[in-house]
């Protein structure tokens, strides 16, 4: 006589269970799901598996697979159980509108497990998100620019000063590694008064995507890298201070290099949101925002203005009259630059 085991009796429940809940949830994502209505590719709609592979196995392939499908399917189709992609430009100030047309909340799903819930960008409620991003608007103006005008000059004329340093050693210099250290310097004056030092780096601190990472992920990720959470401290530590010191809104005010977090922290806002914790979390998102897109873009315009004769000694020559004063250690202003047409130019290529 046969005898079965308690424990494989118990697994062939659990996966028999585990299959048909699989097979009634795939049902219901193609037939009853609020999506089920749109054109696509019906693997795609009933699990979230497909587009796994093609962005964890394939590497990223998945855009194309999109764009294979949108010319079989048309402009609006299902990528994967929740989501839809739209290939139609006129469509973009229907989906998009201020809050006074049609107020929208971010996906929380989205938002689940990146470990920057607080932060304006995780932000689910469309009323508590303004109320977060409002006091870091004036510092991202013109105005804001304008004030902080003197440090980015200050940060641009030190990896001025550290690329000069290595001409004619023949070293290999990763452009990405230079204008993310860059970046992350200047947003880091921004957010914490002083910069994170990552210019002064000997590789230019090549691992700066580190420091963005929840530092519990990050210990289990990348163990090698929990040296490379400077920023975080250094971002805690400054909104620390800032809250001991409890600065008047007048004297944050008066002072042209008051920090982002010194002036929420002197704000009218409640104190739960002032907490160290979330605005920490705000710091990280901030270097993200700050860095990764500027880096892209300078890094673009770089290589292809080298790459490019043409492009070199027309840039070169507008350039001229405008960095006369450089080697006196006088950078040329932000209302001279954009005043250059072919630099304006450039730069809205690149940006493209």
């Amino acid at each position: 006589m046969a005898v079965t085991s308690p424990y494989l009796s118990l697994f062939s429940i659990t996966i028999g269970i585990y299959c048909i809940y699989g097979i009634g949830l795939a049902i219901y994502r193609l037939t009853f799901h609020p999506l089920a209505g749109f054109p696509g590719s019906k693997i795609a709609a009933a699990t979230g598996w497909y587009e796994f592979y093609y962005d964890v196995i394939k590497r990223g392939r998945y855009i194309y697979k999109i764009e294979e499908w949108h010319q079989r399917y048309g402009p609006i189709l299902r990528i994967n159980p929740s989501e839809l992609a739209i290939h139609d430009p006129t469509y973009y100030s229907e989906l998009y509108v201020a809050g006074s047309t049609r107020r929208t909340e971010i996906w929380p799903r989205y938002r689940r497990g990146i470990g920057f819930d607080g932060s304006h960008t995780m932000t689910q409620s469309h009323e508590l998100h303004r109320k977060r991003r409002k006091p870091l608007e004036p510092f991202f103006s013109r105005q804001g620019i304008e004030r902080i005008e003197p440090s980015i000059a200050e940060e641009a004329m030190l990896l001025d000063e550290r690329l000069n340093a290595m001409r004619g050693s023949g070293r290999v210099v990763r452009l990405d590694h230079v204008f993310s250290a860059f970046a992350g310097d200047v947003i880091s004056r921004i957010c914490c008064e002083s910069p994170a030092t990552f210019i002064q780096d000997e590789e230019f601190a090549p691992h700066w995507i580190v420091r963005m990472l929840p530092f519990g992920f990050l210990l289990k990720a990348y163990p090698g890298g929990a040296g490379f959470n400077s920023y975080r401290l250094l971002a805690m530590n400054h909104i620390a201070d800032t809250k001991s010191q409890n600065y008047s809104p007048e004297k944050v005010n008066a002072n042209a290099k008051s920090s982002i977090f010194r002036h929420i922290v002197s704000s009218d806002m409640p104190e739960s949101e002032r907490s160290i914790e979330r605005l920490s979390r705000e710091a990280m998102v901030l270097l993200g925002a700050g860095t990764a897109t500027t880096a892209r873009t300078l890094g673009f315009i770089c290589y292809y203005t080298l790459s490019n004769p043409r492009i070199r000694e027309r840039l070169t020559r507008e350039l001229e009259g405008v960095m006369g004063g450089y080697d006196g250690g006088k950078a040329p202003r932000w209302s001279d630059l954009e005043k250059l047409e072919y630099l304006s130019a450039v730069i809205k290529e690149g940006l493209r």
